[in-house]
């Protein structure tokens, strides 16, 4: 991390990161390094509404020497919210850094990871025992896992996130055998695991089949 805010005070760097671990740890790492501005929205689920705050601080025009960082930090982010954000962390006001920083990258589209960096720092990534038997196992075996699962999350066994974690590990797995059609149908899947009282025995099901 130090590298990075030491690039970008040298205007060596990229202007879009999207930083995969734990927030508050990051958040120290990045602070303790800079004086640089720095407009921070935390959220657990980013919406619409927050992207348009978002895009307001960004018509915030610095001079050269005075860089802003914006840093956002969330769970989950609506797709609504992404495409919100495109152009302005595509092309954002000179000085201006976007740092996303997120538990998983895999709750991105693919619009928007195509645009950043992606840094995955120390201790950061998600080891779900459930993913690894699924990704072993036939199509039979992977519905009877899923199924367990959506039992346990209805009977307070589970927490929903694992559901969520065997989703995105999923996702990892298409996105690295670059599977386009696939991902979308597994990011939308991933969306809509975060709609209250949605099916996650449906969901999962939904997700394993796209294997």
């Amino acid at each position: 991390m130090k590298d990075l805010i030491k690039n970008i005070k040298e205007n060596k760097s990229h202007h879009f990161y999207i930083i995969e671990g734990e927030k508050e740890s990051i958040l120290n790492e990045i602070k303790a390094d800079t004086d640089f501005i720095i407009n921070e929205f935390s959220r657990d689920r980013f919406l619409i509404e927050d992207s348009r705050s978002v895009v307001d601080k960004t018509l915030i025009k610095n001079s050269k020497e005075q860089k802003q960082l914006i840093i956002l930090s969330f769970n989950s982010i609506t797709p609504e919210a992404q495409n919100s954000l495109l152009k302005v962390v595509e092309e954002p006001t000179p000085g201006t850094y976007f740092f996303m920083i997120v538990p998983n990258v895999n709750i991105f589209l693919p619009t928007i990871i195509s645009r950043a960096v992606i840094i995955k720092s120390e201790g950061s990534g998600i080891e779900n025992e459930f993913v690894k038997k699924i990704l072993s196992g036939n199509v039979g075996e992977r519905i009877k896992i899923v199924e367990k699962v959506a039992k346990d999350i209805s009977d307070s066994k589970l927490e929903k996130q694992i559901a969520k974690e065997i989703v995105e590990g999923i996702i990892e797995k298409i996105r690295k055998e670059n599977q386009p059609e696939k991902l979308k149908e597994l990011m939308k899947i991933r969306s809509y695991l975060d709609l209250t009282g949605a099916s996650i025995k449906m969901l999962l099901e939904r997700a394993v089949l796209v294997l």
